[in-house]
């Protein structure tokens, strides 16, 4: 009897995994805070609960290609429905990216920490990620690491802006410098509503046929658990990604939530508004505790908690036995003793400052 495992292409299994066991782990237990995981803490609206009974009458039928979305969300920058690919979360996109740009044995550059899926999908998928560390003394993205890593292997580069977890944006001009090498560049969006000061760099990709945007309904929104993303770019690119989609990967009650909440901006601003407000009392609360938040620009927020002697994991599992659930972090550059929260509810948000002035009452070595 064969071995099916030997029949398996190998860069499959040594592939590093986007792991989802804090996900069950909330399941399992709802009435811990769930803080962890960059979601929204405010459920779909009426009118995009609407929306999704009407189209569930049509559950008998497969989607189109729902242009008139795609024309709507182009509009605003000046483009066409031709320049939109909608996927199934900005998930697809970037599994999509891997395998529109790279062969086996191709190389992505990266910064490092960054959102881990990329590496997920990017090793699946039979590429290399080229990992560049944040730079030491602002921890931003190091763009000129990024310039020097560059080989003939190099196929595709990527910049989360503003980057998860660090919140930081990365300066116009070192993104510029990064596109003007011509390399195939994802511009990742994910959180850009929580800032609506910054503008979007979709625009570039009429300068940079290069490069594309990567966007999601899964954060201010709040529509993580119907998967939808999108991505702009030029028409061959959506082209290119259109073809090795899997046929109807979008739901019709996705895309008619999505467009729902597209019409609901009253319900964004109050999201927008509810996170941002949480993020500056966090900011305030913590540093009154010696911890040192990093800007917010998203839903989420790093804490530097390394003066406490606690690890990452330490934080987190003293966290959970209280009821709140947050974000472990691995070491930068060398420092293990980071975590992530991302705002709940009213109710969630005030437990979890209780939780965090309890642990960091005082330093680790004081407590033992």
């Amino acid at each position: 009897m064969a071995d099916v495992s030997k029949k398996i292409v190998p860069w499959i299994m040594p592939a590093v995994q986007y792991k989802v066991d804090s996900v069950e782990l909330a399941w399992q237990h709802p009435n811990h805070a769930r803080m962890f995981l960059n979601e929204n803490p405010i459920p779909p609206s009426e009118k995009v609960l609407k929306a999704i009974e009407e189209m569930a009458r049509y559950g008998n039928r497969y989607p189109h290609r729902w242009v008139q979305l795609r024309k709507r969300l182009a509009e605003p920058f000046g483009l066409g429905p031709e320049n939109v690919f909608l996927g199934n979360g900005s998930s697809e996109v970037i599994d999509n990216m891997v395998r529109v740009f790279c062969q086996p044995g191709d190389e992505v550059i990266i910064p490092e920490p960054t959102f881990s899926l990329f590496y997920a999908r990017i090793e699946v998928n039979g590429a290399k990620d080229v990992r560049i560390p944040l730079r030491k003394d602002d921890y931003q993205v190091d763009i000129d690491g990024m310039i020097n890593a560059v080989t003939d292997r190099t196929k595709l580069m990527i910049v989360v802006n503003p980057n998860n977890p660090t919140g930081l944006f990365v300066d116009d001009n070192d993104l510029r410098r990064l596109l003007d090498l011509g390399i195939p560049t994802c511009i990742d969006e994910a959180y850009l509503e929580y800032d609506p000061s910054r503008g979007s760099k979709v625009p570039l990709i009429k300068e940079y046929p290069h490069a594309f945007v990567m966007k999601t309904f899964s954060k201010a929104y709040g529509l993580a658990g119907l998967r939808f993303g999108y991505m702009f770019g030029v028409p061959e690119l959506v082209e290119a990604f259109e073809r090795i989609k899997l046929p109807w990967n979008v739901s019709i009650l996705t895309l008619a939530a999505a467009e729902a909440a597209l019409d609901d901006q009253e319900s964004l601003k109050k999201k927008v508004e509810h996170n941002n407000r949480w993020m500056a009392i966090f900011t305030e609360e913590f540093r009154k505790l010696g911890l040192k938040p990093f800007p917010a620009h998203g839903n989420y927020m790093l804490v530097d908690a390394n003066d406490f002697g606690y690890s990452s994991k330490e934080i987190i599992d003293m966290a959970f036995e209280r009821g709140v659930i947050l974000k472990t972090i691995g070491p930068i550059h060398g420092k293990n003793g980071f975590f992530r929260v991302t705002p709940g509810t009213d109710e969630e948000n005030k437990r979890m400052l209780e939780v965090v002035k309890e642990i960091f009452s005082q330093p680790k070595a004081k407590r033992a």
